[in-house]
């Protein structure tokens, strides 16, 4: 009984995760235009973590904290939002929230084989066969149609990249939290270790991509970190209770929720064709199976 409520608190936290990361990704579109990615993912960190802190001060116990714990803690956040956060906030600049959304969701699979190889899951063929659904979904969300507003291609590395980090640090979350089962410590030490890594990309912006923010532009970068530290909470909250095989694939189904608010926000942008209301329906189909299956 403990394992089923685990499982669904698990499934729970991974769907508010999704949607509201989804949501996220259009707002983050709109704040790009008035500020650098380096700022709004500082900015991001900064108003989450406050927040965070005050809530373990109540919830956590400080004192089981071990140097085991702090060390893989620490490696997920500087992975995770540390490397990971200016990655997506420069994939959904350069490429759109359209086709960055989609392509970062290739993490399910990486996180899947990684946790089979690590961890030792075992995902049922049912779950391989409704993650490879969200990829494909995911990916004909993706497509470029014809009129879409021009983009180049080289810039596709960089949701690819973001999706290699993520799966890393999605595997080594799970396992942090296997060693020290307490998401509040491990969100805070993870958000601290962030910093360090969102500096990394300094050197390699111009000088335009570096600290900017143009006004009007902080409140819409608190607005938009407060929703991401949300959604970041859920989803680390969930790797507590959930293997990596169901949560991810889970969670990385924000796509179909990003298509929609980009259908009532970002309309002028994004051109919906066939390809995507098939891939959202794929993807859809796909994240349903998981949760019968772990039900």
């Amino acid at each position: 009984m403990g394992n089923f409520l685990d499982i669904g608190i698990a499934i729970g936290l991974a769907i508010i995760s999704a949607i509201t990361f989804g949501i996220f990704s259009v707002m983050a579109r709109k704040a790009m235009n008035l500020g650098s990615a380096i700022s709004a993912s500082t900015v991001s960190v900064m108003v989450g973590l406050p927040i965070m802190l005050a809530l373990s001060l109540y919830y956590s116990s400080w004192g089981n904290l071990t140097l085991e714990g702090t060390f893989w803690f620490a490696l997920t956040g500087f992975l995770a939002p540390g490397l990971a956060r200016p990655l997506i906030y420069l994939s959904i600049r350069y490429v759109g929230v359209g086709r960055a959304m989609p392509l970062i969701t290739v993490t399910p699979f990486i996180s899947m084989l990684l946790a089979v190889a690590w961890l030792t899951e075992e995902p049922s063929p049912v779950i391989y066969g409704a993650t490879t659904l969200v990829v494909v979904g995911c990916f004909l969300i993706a497509l470029k149609p014809k009129g879409d507003a021009d983009w180049l291609r080289i810039f596709l590395l960089l949701p690819i990249v973001h999706s290699l980090v993520m799966a890393f640090a999605t595997t080594t979350r799970r396992y942090s939290l296997l060693v020290l089962p307490d998401f509040l410590i491990g969100i805070i030490i993870a958000s601290i270790a962030s910093l360090p890594a969102v500096l990394l990309f300094w050197p390699f912006l111009p000088v335009e991509e570096r600290w900017r923010i143009e006004e009007g532009g902080l409140k819409m970068m608190i607005q938009t970190g407060l929703l991401n530290s949300f959604s970041f909470l859920m989803f680390f909250a969930s790797f507590q209770y959930g293997p990596v095989s169901i949560v991810v694939p889970i969670a990385y189904s924000a796509p179909f929720f990003a298509l929609i608010c980009t259908r009532i926000w970002l309309r002028d942008e994004e051109i919906l064709t066939w390809q995507k209301c098939v891939g959202a329906a794929t993807l859809f189909v796909g994240v349903v199976l998981i949760v019968i299956n772990a039900s």
